[in-house]
């Protein structure tokens, strides 16, 4: 698909799933790989502003392993503000999250 045709497509992942955190490569794989690709080129500094500036406004992850320690985060303390403490038992899940882990 040509880029234009990728970026539509992660408008409409947007719109369905409200975020752009697409990480299912056996259902999502084109997208996921060129989310992927996006990051790089940004990185190496080869992605066009116009461009960056457009993927932000669709809420790009630009650092996907800082957004998974936040979410992590935001999961560990939602567990603390409940139960007082972070002693988590290992198995256990949090929105689908596994906290415990």
């Amino acid at each position: 698909m040509p880029p234009s045709g990728m970026f539509a497509l992660a408008a409409s992942f947007r719109a369905r799933h409200g975020h752009l955190d697409a990480c299912d490569k056996s259902v999502d794989g084109d997208l996921v790989s060129w989310l992927d690709r996006q990051r790089y080129l940004k990185g190496a500094g080869l992605l066009a502003p116009a461009r960056t500036h457009e993927l932000d406004q669709l809420g790009m992850i630009w650092d996907k392993h800082a957004r998974s320690w936040d979410r992590g985060f935001a999961h560990a303390r939602a567990w603390a503000e409940t139960h007082g403490h972070l002693a988590v038992p290992a198995a256990e899940k949090l929105d689908s999250h596994a906290v415990g882990a």
